[in-house]
């Protein structure tokens, strides 16, 4: 059972980095991320140290933590589109302009870069650095059909 979790793992770790490929503008690693990465790594040593000591669920916690970092870090903005986490699945969707309803672009008090994304009657929201604002804007101009509102 736990070789059959780690091939659906492994499918989907694969899956999620061959859509996040043509990624030309990442979203922003935020350092809670980081802190989260750690404390699952933590908390998968401890419990593979003290329950079951067997290299298979050592695989399957490693491939369950790098599936968390594919959909964290995967997302962002590709020439044809915008690759989103849904939120109810570890599965990131890319969604191409044609189906975007709309964006509106802000700043956070932290100086961040807010896209508001519209999309299958959802709203997504993705955090780019503010330095790429203007490339974003420009690049955003051209393959949308519509005009995007920056707040």
């Amino acid at each position: 059972m736990k070789t059959l979790a780690a091939i659906f793992l492994l499918i989907l770790i694969v899956y999620n980095l061959k859509i996040a490929s043509l990624i030309i503008y990442k979203v922003k690693f935020k350092l809670y991320i980081f802190i989260i990465g750690i404390l699952l790594s933590l908390t998968l040593f401890y419990l593979w140290l003290n329950y079951t000591k067997d290299l298979l669920g050592f695989i399957l916690g490693l491939l369950a933590i790098g599936l968390f970092f594919t959909f964290t870090l995967g997302q962002g903005l590709r020439e044809d589109g915008f690759v989103l986490f849904l939120g109810t699945s570890p599965i990131l969707k890319f969604v191409p302009f044609n189906d975007i309803k709309g964006v509106d672009l802000s700043l956070d008090k932290f100086n961040d870069l807010i896209l508001e994304i519209k999309a299958y009657s959802t709203g997504y929201k993705q955090i780019y650095r503010v330095g790429d604002m203007d490339k974003i804007i420009n690049f955003l101009s051209e393959n949308l059909d519509y005009k995007f509102n920056i707040k």
